[in-house]
């Protein structure tokens, strides 16, 4: 949300509008969830899981509000092309999350 925030202060590209929305829902989910951050499975699902959902969201928006695309390609190829984006950026975090927590980096806990 922050970056999304000075993205558009800057005069940045619109379509941040939709993932400012995705990051929102992903937050809001995780949030529900009463997700930790670690490598344990059901943390790893509920985030995969968070990402492909929000990742889904932000893509129709991003399509049809902001690229004017149909709603049968925004909600299939544009939007599948944001959730392989999504996937990826998981695919790198995650390991970097396992690398810190193997390290002995202190947790974060949200409780």
């Amino acid at each position: 949300m922050i970056g999304s925030t000075i993205v558009l202060l800057a005069g940045g590209p619109l379509p941040v509008l939709g993932f400012a929305a995705g990051s929102l829902l992903f937050d809001v989910m995780l949030l529900l969830s009463r997700h930790s951050l670690n490598m344990k499975p059901v943390n790893v699902v509920v985030a995969v899981a968070a990402t492909v959902m929000s990742s889904y969201f932000a893509g129709v928006l991003n399509g049809i509000l902001i690229l004017n695309q149909t709603p049968l390609f925004a909600v299939t190829v544009w939007a599948g092309w944001t959730i392989f984006g999504g996937v990826v950026g998981l695919a790198i975090a995650l390991p970097i999350v396992a690398a810190l927590e193997k390290a002995n980096v202190k947790k974060v806990k949200a409780d």
